[in-house]
């Protein structure tokens, strides 16, 4: 594998790469199979990843995969061969151009910060909460309305909700089981 950053090759397990490319190839909607191999769907459903390896490496069932490891190795050679095909692996742009500038970086972000703080912050849903514009057809309670509820508000429901744990609580506010 040519790393796309060092452009040095490291050598790393061909099969969990096969595997992922060829899921890949899955979830995109790229691979066409023939609905009536009903051999190769049993296996891509048992197909599995069984435990990690000593080096973290995935290990991948090995009953009843012969079809799948067929279908990985000629799918990998249109990845590696043809990937303008498949898409799935670009080859690194280099450039030899340098361009200066006085930006600096890191200080945008601050400064915009700041800037924000030092504006105020306004309630995006204040134009809407007293606006008179409305739909006729709003049947009531289509609209949200805005009310005002103090901290210290408790329900005078003296039962205990469908989510509570206890069974009720004593006079001092504690539960009563426990």
């Amino acid at each position: 594998m040519i790393d796309p950053i060092t452009f040095e090759k490291t050598k790393k397990p061909m099969k969990p790469f096969m595997v992922t490319q060829l899921q890949i190839a899955f979830e995109r909607n790229q691979m066409i199979l023939s609905e009536f191999d009903e051999v190769l769907h049993k296996q891509l459903i048992d197909y599995e990843v069984i435990r990690l390896g000593k080096d973290k490496q995935p290990v991948f069932s090995s009953k009843n995969e012969h079809f799948i490891d067929a279908l990985g190795l000629s799918y990998l050679a249109f990845v590696l061969k043809f990937p303008e095909l498949t898409k799935t692996i670009k080859k690194p742009k280099t450039s030899t151009k340098i361009e200066m500038t006085s930006a600096q970086l890191g200080q945008a972000g601050p400064k915009k910060m700041l800037h924000d703080i030092s504006q105020g912050f306004t309630n995006p849903w204040e134009s809407q909460k007293n606006s008179s514009k409305f739909d006729p057809t709003d049947l009531p309670g289509d609209r949200p309305v805005w009310q005002k509820v103090s901290t210290n508000y408790r329900s005078s429901s003296s039962s205990s909700g469908w989510g509570t744990r206890s069974a009720g609580t004593n006079r001092n506010g504690g539960r009563s089981i426990w």
